[in-house]
């Protein structure tokens, strides 16, 4: 059985323990007590473990930095490339002078940029139906509550769009109020890169300016 001096002896070293772990630095900000218990070779070699553990924490510290600076002018030259795209594009749209023109530019520069197998423009008649009946089927099934759909489509939707089933798919509805205009189909061999979580705001200035150019040419 213990006696109460090896009792207390025991409590007390738990006592220091516990406080030098709550407290890591204490022994950095007071290391002259250690010379009453250390040689001095011992508290040399101590304190250059510290420092040299230190050195290392800062240096990695410093890693990460210099990885998130690098990150963000990355982030800010990719993102200043997109809207000189963006802006390019809107600007050849609307000073695009046939529908002939804007299928032209759609197909080149969509499919460039976004790596895109195909880009189409499918207009309605001045009935403002889809010929044929297929297409008429796949608006009123994918954007009856919706001007936008991504995703994968139907084996016999695909097909109808682009004779093959193995894409994702890009519908955005071009309208004039309660009237389609137009129907804008963008597909891509990756089945991923349109999907529900799609962001929308490029694609939704590009319906405004494509509806705004082919009501401008029904008139015409």
């Amino acid at each position: 059985m213990e006696t109460k001096s090896e009792l207390k002896k025991a409590l007390e070293i738990q006592d220091v323990i516990h406080f030098l772990t709550k407290h890591p630095d204490f022994l950095k900000e007071n290391y002259k007590l250690l010379q009453h218990f250390l040689p001095y070779q011992d508290l040399y070699n101590s304190q250059s473990s510290l420092l040299k553990k230190e050195n290392r924490q800062l240096k990695e510290k410093n890693s990460q930095l210099n990885d998130m600076i690098d990150q963000l002018i990355y982030n800010g030259y990719q993102h200043e490339k997109e809207l000189h795209f963006y802006h390019q594009l809107y600007l050849k749209l609307l000073t695009a002078k046939t529908i002939k023109e804007i299928r032209g530019i759609l197909s080149a520069q969509l499919k460039k940029h976004f790596s895109l197998v195909k880009v189409s423009l499918l207009l309605t008649d001045y009935n403002f139906q889809f010929m044929p009946i297929n297409i008429k089927n796949i608006v009123q099934q994918r954007l009856a509550y919706s001007s936008y759909y991504f995703g994968l489509l139907h084996d016999d939707e695909a097909r109808s769009l682009l004779h093959k089933d193995k894409f994702s798919f890009a519908l955005i509805a071009l309208k004039e109020k309660n009237n389609y205009l137009g129907l804008l189909v963008l597909s891509s061999l990756d089945v991923h890169f349109f999907s529900k979580k799609t962001d929308i705001l490029f694609f939704r200035q590009l319906k405004s300016i494509l509806s705004l150019q082919l009501k401008k040419f029904r008139v015409e």
